[in-house]
């Protein structure tokens, strides 16, 4: 599917739109979210593990939007992906994903 700008992807139906952002680049995903009406249903449609993956390849710094838009279960699920080594806790980039949060 060959969308040439932002008004082409906003005007594509809903399924369209989820199916096109799966092969986007993540900074370019995000922008392309954040620019749809429905960027919160767009988001929370995401597996958790895509989010995870799209969320790490933007870097916690600039996440807080995306990860604003989440739900609960998909939160939870990037603690446990990401902030523990082993059976011990990651406190550090607990912290990261807290402060991403918060700046969401």
């Amino acid at each position: 599917m060959a969308i040439r700008g932002e008004s082409e992807f906003l005007n594509l139906p809903f399924q369209e739109k989820l199916e096109f952002l799966y092969g986007l680049p993540a900074r370019q995903k995000r922008d392309l979210i954040l620019s749809a009406p429905e960027a919160e249903r767009l988001v929370q449609s995401f597996s958790p593990e895509t989010l995870f993956y799209t969320l790490k390849e933007i870097g916690s710094a600039d996440a807080g939007d995306l990860l604003s838009l989440a739900m609960p279960e998909q939160v939870k699920s990037l603690f446990d992906l990401d902030c523990w080594n082993r059976d011990r806790p990651n406190v550090h980039r607990m912290r990261e994903w807290i402060e991403a949060m918060a700046d969401g």
